[in-house]
């Protein structure tokens, strides 16, 4: 029952963040303008991709037969790690958004790598956390090599 819990906390702050994320990068795309196009159409696949793995993570905690928190920013263990780096918009311009994108997708990949240190986390939960953090490292890569071309 412990280990239920422990999994339920887990999964349930992922959730919390991918829903923030998506907030993110609704609002970047809201300080955007017509010219950055590029990024509008990426960020609205990173938003679709946090749907997506939102949705994966629901499903392990229907399985548990639990249901998924719906709110954004709880104080769970592994929210506080994409907590301490989050931080807000500075001004609307690409390189300002691009920089803020980069800190998020850090957070999310250190909110990963704390979930996967938890001990009693179940086999599959690791698995598809794993599977996750791969798919959020490419995202982050993404934001990278966008970012290094302003530069």
């Amino acid at each position: 029952m412990e280990n239920n819990k422990v999994n339920l906390e887990i999964l349930n702050d992922l959730i919390e963040i991918h829903n923030d994320r998506i907030l993110d990068y609704e609002k970047a795309i809201d300080e955007l303008e017509e010219r950055d196009a590029d990024l509008i159409e990426h960020f609205n696949e990173m938003i679709q991709e946090s749907h997506q793995l939102k949705a994966d993570l629901k499903r392990k905690i229907l399985s548990i037969d639990d249901q998924p928190t719906a709110g954004t920013s709880t104080a769970g263990k592994v929210h506080h790690a994409w907590l301490a780096i989050k931080i807000p918009f500075t001004g609307p311009d690409r390189e300002s958004i691009l920089s803020h994108c980069e800190f998020w997708e850090v957070a999310a990949q250190k909110a990963y790598q704390t979930a996967l240190k938890t001990e009693g986390l179940y086999i599959d939960i690791r698995r598809l956390l794993t599977n996750q953090q791969a798919r959020l490292t490419s995202a982050h890569h993404h934001i990278k090599i966008l970012s290094n071309q302003i530069v």
